[in-house]
């Protein structure tokens, strides 16, 4: 029994040793830094437009700049395989009301106007 006690008590502090450095070691991996948020190219017609990836659970790019006050076009594209998406934007102090589905593996396009004040949407 002394010698199974002290192979317990090796493989307790063997796990002790591992569970502990685990964190340690996580904590000196650096963070993943966001992709840098994306700007909506105006064309000649004055109409920013800029694609918008949908995915099962993310939108890319994930920030999206645009200008005040000008009209936008946004190329939404699922790359979903089964299940649809829609992107979601609601703003009632900017009058501000775009909901749009999109099939698995389609594309479809939705034109806003920006807000005239500085600030952001909130997609879902």
């Amino acid at each position: 029994m002394i010698r199974t006690s002290r192979m317990v008590a090796g493989l307790t502090g063997w796990a002790l040793a591992v569970a502990l450095a685990s964190p340690m070691a996580l904590a000196q991996q650096k963070a993943v830094p966001s992709p840098p948020p994306a700007v909506a190219e105006v064309g000649p017609d004055g109409v920013q437009r800029a694609s918008v990836t949908l995915d099962s659970y993310s939108f890319a790019p994930a920030h999206l700049i645009v200008q005040a006050g000008k009209p936008v076009e946004l190329t939404l594209t699922s790359v979903t395989t089964l299940v649809p998406h829609n992107l979601i934007l609601k703003e009632p102090a900017a009058s501000l009301s775009v909901a749009q589905d999109v099939g698995p593996r389609e594309t479809a396009k939705v034109r806003c106007h920006s807000r005239q004040r500085r600030g952001g949407w909130k997609a879902s």
